[in-house]
């Protein structure tokens, strides 16, 4: 798990969500609030779930063309 060995209290915020885009899509579609508090906080989570998922949806696309 890349977050487990990632001080993630030490990312910015873009690399916060580029975090969290990429733990979206590994828990994928289902993923959940709890999920990703295994590693992240609930802050950060409230703050930024939004901009992580539109980056994992972008992700996703690009990575389908």
């Amino acid at each position: 798990r890349m977050e487990t060995d990632m001080n993630v209290s030490a990312m910015n915020d873009n690399e916060k969500i580029e975090a969290m885009a990429a733990a979206m899509r590994r828990f994928g579609e289902g993923c959940t609030r709890e999920q990703l508090n295994l590693y992240f906080s609930t802050a950060d989570i409230n703050r930024l779930h939004e901009q992580a998922r539109m980056k994992a949806n972008d992700d996703a696309l690009l990575e389908a063309a």
